[in-house]
């Protein structure tokens, strides 16, 4: 992904590990996440700054800042 002047965007130092891809069952739904967060701005990612803080994250948080509904 590249920025408006040219320059690649960096990625989220945390997307290698980070817990939220095992909550997704369709790829396209994932994809656009990685888009908007993880190959773009992940400072704005509400898993990224609460990682960041050193605070705990919890599984269901979405970047976007949403508690994913837990099944059950």
């Amino acid at each position: 992904m590249s920025g408006d002047d040219g320059r690649r965007a960096e990625s989220c130092k945390h997307q290698a590990t980070c817990a939220m891809y095992s909550l997704f069952q369709h790829a396209g739904t994932l994809a656009v996440f990685q888009m908007r967060y993880c190959n773009g701005a992940y400072t704005e990612c509400a898993r990224y700054k609460r990682a960041s803080e050193g605070l705990a994250v919890p599984l269901n948080l979405m970047p976007n800042g949403q508690l994913l509904k837990k099944k059950g």
